[in-house]
């Protein structure tokens, strides 16, 4: 039925012949959903997007828009760039708006305290925002998710700062901050001194003064990734996105969206399958398995199985699938279970010589054959 619904909507706003900004703007939040339904990028999609932005930029509505009106279109633009992976547009994007809004922030360094046996301060990362005039965001309030407490013996459950400010956040800031922090996860190797710079990033809008949905609800996903292989934080980090799927209600979707594309959500199930994969690194195979059933995750859903020792009922749903239609794809994950060089020819034939995944794995397994 959603997918009926979207296509009609793309239908829509496609026969329109003399478009208004709005819907210009709804056409590119369909280009956006289209692309992240793909597990790989699209380039008709891309260039789709490309000239949606152009026209977006041409039309004289845009200019006429209130300053608050035109740095969320251009949020919504630098965050679609930066789904396809155009880091530097996407960056231009957010700092034109950062600019229009007149907010500036920066990592900074503050005194503080971590642990709750700690008795002297010492330096910890911060982030410092100033925003030139007051600019309220008008937008109603929406019931965030509950925040899980940490719960442990010795960390506190957030910095302790010496001088106990904290940063002004809003609705029309957040975004900012969330996409600085996804831009560093996507753009730069993640290791211990980036996780500490986008937990700062994450923490101050977790404690800050937003009554956003979508944008808490992004910050605890992105706190939850970065929490998973801390032992002393991994319980909250599946805690957390237990609350948030649990608390996720259909009837109440469309009274939580209104910062839903200037957040860059991931979609709920991504959200499931990051769980999925927490219950995975604690040992609960069969609690993950029951995820990728439901969510149909075929590709998780046969690792899991194998992890489970079940091989046969792995190579047979793989079969079973191809029966009902052969797709690239499901040629590679055949290959992983039986390690035969065929399949993944077979997922390069039917990709029309385009799978990334066909042909990394061909090239793997021909290094190891000659080694």
């Amino acid at each position: 039925r959603c997918v009926k619904l979207f296509q009609l909507t793309q239908n829509y706003f496609n026969t329109r012949k003399d478009p208004l900004l709005t819907d210009l703007l709804f056409k590119l939040r369909c280009t956006f959903i289209n692309q992240v339904l793909l597990d790989e990028a699209c380039p008709d999609l891309y260039r789709e997007f490309e000239k949606l932005v152009g026209l977006i930029e041409a039309n004289s509505d845009f200019l006429g828009q209130s300053k608050e009106k035109r740095c969320k279109i251009l949020v919504e633009i630098g965050v679609g760039y930066l789904h396809f992976s155009q880091f530097s547009k996407s960056r231009k994007y957010i700092d034109t708006a950062k600019i229009l809004l007149g907010f500036t922030f920066r990592l900074t360094g503050a005194m503080g305290r971590r642990t709750k046996y700690q008795t002297t301060d010492t330096p910890q990362l911060r982030v410092e925002t100033i925003l030139e005039e007051d600019v309220s965001d008008k937008a109603p309030l929406e019931n965030e998710p509950e925040q899980i407490d940490l719960g442990d013996d010795t960390v506190l459950e957030k910095i302790s700062f010496q001088d106990g400010s904290v940063s002004s956040i809003s609705n029309l800031t957040a975004p900012f901050l969330l996409h600085t922090a996804s831009l560093k996860l996507k753009d730069f190797y993640l290791d211990d001194l980036l996780r500490e710079e986008v937990i700062a990033f994450l923490e101050a809008i977790i404690e800050g003064s937003t009554y956003s949905y979508c944008i808490a609800t992004h910050a605890y996903f992105l706190r939850s990734h970065l929490e998973k292989k801390s032992m002393r934080r991994l319980t909250r980090s599946m805690e957390q996105l237990e609350e948030v799927i649990q608390g996720f209600d259909c009837k109440k979707a469309c009274a939580r969206t209104g910062s839903l594309f200037v957040s860059g959500l991931p979609p709920m199930w991504i959200q499931e399958k990051l769980l999925a994969e927490l219950y995975t690194s604690i040992g609960s195979h069969k609690s993950a398995l029951d995820i990728y059933e439901r969510l149909q995750m075929n590709e998780e859903q046969i690792t899991a199985l194998q992890t489970l020792g079940r091989y046969e009922a792995a190579e047979k749903l793989t079969r079973t699938l191809l029966e009902k239609g052969e797709t690239p794809k499901l040629y590679c994950i055949l290959g992983d279970s039986t390690q035969d060089i065929s399949h993944y020819e077979k997922a390069w034939e039917l990709s029309g010589e385009s799978s990334a995944r066909a042909m990394k794995s061909l090239v793997l397994l021909r290094e190891q054959g000659r080694s």
